[in-house]
């Protein structure tokens, strides 16, 4: 697997690593391991979920990564990393099953609370919770309602890559953890072309947007 403007990996993993921690903060498993590891269906190591490719990111460069993961169908997880912001687009066969930042006001209680399914006390819990159990951990406090509030992340989480720095984006192969994520599923170009939509009206309405 290779994307559009990113780099295919080398067959021998260890020629990779001086490339990865140059390009990332830390070294590879301190940053990806505990992002990545509830995602998929065994635990996360390079040897089962190999970075195939990875490249510098601008927004500009969030349809045609999206574009690649539907067409080709990929199922993992592509890596978003911009400052201190790292965000998991979850992939089953070219669709997006589940979406988690490491940004407070994109983590399940902060969205529970403003799509009112939670008080604020109710809510200020599961803070502690995703950071210590993980997201599917999380979402199982929301009940009946953890599938809707899962897509609704999807949609924003994936929407905001428009919005973010320049920074690096990676994608993992492995086979998602779906059995332990509500059944959700949010098509890549649509995810695509919703978030261009957002960009687009934002330039528009904000004087300070660069033309």
């Amino acid at each position: 697997m290779s994307f559009a403007g990113g780099k295919r990996r080398p067959a021998l993993g260890a020629d990779i690593l001086p490339l990865l921690e140059d390009l990332i903060p830390g070294t590879l498993a301190l940053h990806m391991r505990p992002l990545l590891d509830e995602l998929f269906a065994e635990p996360f190591e390079n040897a089962r979920n190999p970075l195939h490719s990875l490249g510098r990111f601008a927004p500009s460069s969030t349809p045609t990564i999206l574009h690649d993961i539907a067409q080709r169908k990929h199922s993992g997880a592509l890596v978003v990393i911009g400052g201190d912001a790292q965000k998991v687009l979850l992939c089953d066969e070219g669709q997006i099953i589940a979406a988690k930042s490491t940004i407070v006001f994109e983590q399940v209680g902060r969205f529970a609370y403003r799509e009112n399914l939670m008080s604020k006390e109710e809510a200020e819990p599961l803070y502690g919770i995703e950071q210590h159990m993980g997201l599917t951990h999380t979402l199982h406090h929301l009940g009946d309602e953890a599938a809707w509030l899962s897509e609704h992340m999807i949609w924003e989480i994936g929407c905001s890559l428009y919005f973010m720095g320049r920074g690096y984006w990676l994608f993992f192969d492995g086979a998602p953890a779906k059995a332990s994520l509500p059944t959700v599923s949010v098509d890549a170009v649509q995810l695509s072309l919703e978030g261009l939509r957002q960009y687009d009206e934002w330039r528009r309405d904000d004087p300070r947007s660069v033309a």
